[in-house]
């Protein structure tokens, strides 16, 4: 150790030196035997000489050599050979470099045997050049990776020298550098080899190039391209990790039909190292599909031209585009298109009717487009027209004298599209049609106007005596009418008469008779008979006569009670089911009982006693009934045909009351008269 320091060398920054020596703290790696002294601004570190008796040797630190000049110190100053050892102290030996590192060199070095505050790395681009610093080591790192800085990064295969130094303290002195080694950077990726294009699909180019690149760490190819038919500069289209990269070939891709392209490629390594651009491949893109064939439109279709043609070629044709315009030569526009290589129809309209005009011209072209969205040319111009409006129905005839109703008929469109007819109907007096039904079939030709949508029995709603006209419409699957036809008209059937003649009895017991005379229409069924209470309102049906019944027309209401009044009226009902008018209303009355006999009286003819009384004012009152008293009620004791009743003495054996009734030829009873009292002896 002691010779180590012997060798150190010393810069003598002794001239200017002023001031005592003062005694400082001894460096870690320097022996015992060193004595340091502060001497001005400068330190000064004394050893001595095993080989040498005179004096010691000196190192001084603090002020460059240059300004060092002699001063007080214990010993001599030591030699030049002596000072240049010194500074060998904590030399780096062992400093190796890696060889082909991309963009970067591993520095190392062995371990020291000395301690030192840290290791300076300087890098050169000469050996003899000047050396600058590019980082400071911990101690207890033998390795540094330089790999430049972010602006400044280190180049591909380029000659760099590194030499290391130990800085012994924080601000204590540096060892000498270490000798200097080279290092030399890989250089780029070698350029892909082998490179070749295919138009592989529509507006698609696959390129290929050689196996993987013998360069180290190539990790992905640039493909560039340009057209070959501009000057512009190649542009970067993608990257990939593997040999073959596709361009396009979706329907986002910018490629264009049937042109010439110019491919080549770029490897590119982990660190971002570029080769020299590949040699240019050139391609030609592949046309757009081809023209459609054979378009063929079908006409005299209701509003709608079905369109059918032959399918492409091309497998990548995913739909056909149609076409249409109202003139041969004029502005043909899209209108919708027919998915899929093997779809090849097209209903124009969207259903069968369709919604087009009626009886127009229309033009159309298709074209076929494949997945990327390459249009092929237009086909040929293909001609068709709509079917016109239906002709008008012929022959409507409706017929006169039907009760309520009005069958209505005509002759079946000669236009086949016809698939149904509308009836509509108007008042003889007015202009208001109106539709009254709707039927579908092309041989529907008959229609029953009953005044309602739906017939049903009975009958109908038309009125009576009534003429209506009536016209009918054709229409076809897409709801295109017809012009109305000529109109029909018709008369309904009248309806009876109200019947004459009615008469009512007024003396019948208990009962009314009723005639009346026969209608003179003679299609008459029955005639209907009512009676009421009061002679406008509370009628009921009293029965049903029969306009052919023997003996004449003619009704009876019976089991009245006697004096009865009732109202009665009758209508006539024909054989369809029309019914007359009432007719007027009479008054009809059963045969009312007798009045009471009056002035009852009494007389005693000696021991017998005769009640008289006044007969009543009906003339057909034959007889009459003698009443007596009992506890409840009477009981009738005598009849006679007289006005008068002799009660024998035998009868009279107690007091009795008495009263009398009227009976008249029909049997009919009067109430009972008033009352007289018999007592004998009185």
């Amino acid at each position: 150790m002691v010779w180590l320091l012997r060798i150190l060398l010393i810069w003598c920054l002794v001239s200017g030196l002023t001031g005592c020596r003062t005694r400082q703290r001894v460096p870690d790696y320097l022996p015992r035997e060193v004595i340091a002294n502060q001497v001005g601004n400068a330190v000064v570190y004394e050893i001595a000489d095993p080989r040498r008796t005179e004096g010691h040797a000196s190192l001084t630190s603090g002020v460059p050599a240059s300004t060092l000049s002699s001063g007080p110190t214990v010993g001599s100053p030591v030699a030049d050979s002596a000072i240049k050892r010194k500074t060998l102290y904590g030399q780096p030996e062992g400093v190796t470099v890696s060889s082909k590192g991309l963009r970067e060199v591993m520095v190392s070095w062995k371990m020291p045997t000395d301690e030192c505050f840290h290791y300076k790395i300087e890098r050169s681009f000469e050996s003899d050049d000047a050396f600058a610093e590019i980082a400071a080591v911990s101690p207890r790192k033998m390795s540094f990776k330089d790999t430049g800085t972010r602006d400044n990064p280190l180049r591909d295969n380029t000659a760099y020298y590194y030499r290391i130094i130990a800085q012994l303290e924080r601000e204590g002195p540096e060892s000498i550098p270490s000798a200097v080694v080279k290092a030399v950077t890989a250089p780029p990726p070698a350029s892909p080899s082998k490179v070749s294009t295919v138009a592989s699909s529509s507006r698609g180019v696959t390129v290929t190039w050689g196996g993987a690149a013998p360069s180290e760490a190539v990790t992905l190819y640039r493909v560039e391209r340009a057209l070959a038919s501009s000057s512009t500069a190649f542009e970067r289209i993608g990257v990939t990790p593997s040999c073959t990269f596709t361009d396009g070939g979706t329907a986002a891709s910018v490629l264009k039909d049937s042109t010439r392209y110019l491919y080549r490629v770029v490897a590119v390594n982990r660190v971002n190292a570029e080769s020299a651009p590949s040699g240019v491949s050139e391609v030609v893109t592949l046309p757009p599909p081809a023209a459609v064939k054979h378009v063929v439109g079908v006409s005299d279709e209701v509003r709608c031209v079905p369109i059918s043609w032959e399918s492409n070629p091309e497998p990548d044709v995913v739909r056909y585009d149609v076409y249409r315009a109202r003139q041969a030569e004029g502005l043909f526009e899209k209108i919708g298109s027919a998915p899929g290589r093997s779809s090849c129809s097209y209903l124009d309209g969207g259903t069968n009717p369709g919604k087009l005009e009626d009886e127009a011209i229309y033009f159309y072209r298709i074209r076929a487009v494949n997945a990327v969205t390459a249009e092929g040319a237009f086909s040929d111009v293909a001609r068709a027209f709509t079917r016109g409006v239906p002709e008008e129905v012929a022959a409507v005839v409706a017929l006169t004298g039907r009760p309520r109703e009005i069958p209505v008929s005509w002759t079946m469109s000669l236009d086949k599209s016809v698939v149904g007819y509308e009836v509509w109907r108007a008042d003889d007096s007015e202009d208001n049609w109106a539709q009254v039904c709707r039927l579908n079939g092309h041989s529907s030709t008959n229609f029953l106007d009953r005044g309602e949508i739906k017939p049903t029995s009975g009958l109908g709603f038309l009125k009576d005596g009534a003429v209506y006209q009536y016209k009918v419409i054709g229409f076809n699957n897409a709801n295109v009418r017809s012009s109305a036809s000529i109109a029909a008209s018709a008369r309904t059937k009248y309806r009876p008469a109200a019947p004459v003649g009615l008469m009512a009895t007024t003396n019948t017991p208990l009962s009314i008779n009723l005639t009346w005379a026969a209608n003179s229409e003679m299609d008459i069924a029955d005639y209907v008979v009512e009676s009421a209470d009061r002679p406008d309102a509370g009628f009921r049906k009293l029965m049903t006569v029969a306009s052919g019944r023997l003996g004449g027309l003619s009704a009876r209401e019976m089991a009245l009670e006697s004096g009865t009044i009732r109202y009665s009226r009758i209508k006539a009902v024909d054989k369809a089911g029309l019914e007359s008018d009432w007719s007027k209303v009479i008054m009809g009355r059963a045969k009312p009982i007798p009045d009471a006999p009056s002035r009852v009286s009494r007389e005693w003819v000696g021991t017998n006693a005769r009640v008289s009384w006044q007969a009543p004012a009906q003339p057909d009152v034959q007889r009459y009934n003698v009443w007596r008293k009992k506890l409840f009620g009477w009981e009738p004791i005598a009849t006679t045909e007289q006005t008068s009743y002799l009660f024998e003495f035998t009868e009279l054996s107690k007091p009795m009351t008495v009263t009398i009734s009227a009976v008249d030829k029909d049997g009919l009873e009067s109430e009972k008269s008033g009352m007289i009292e018999i007592e004998p002896g009185k």
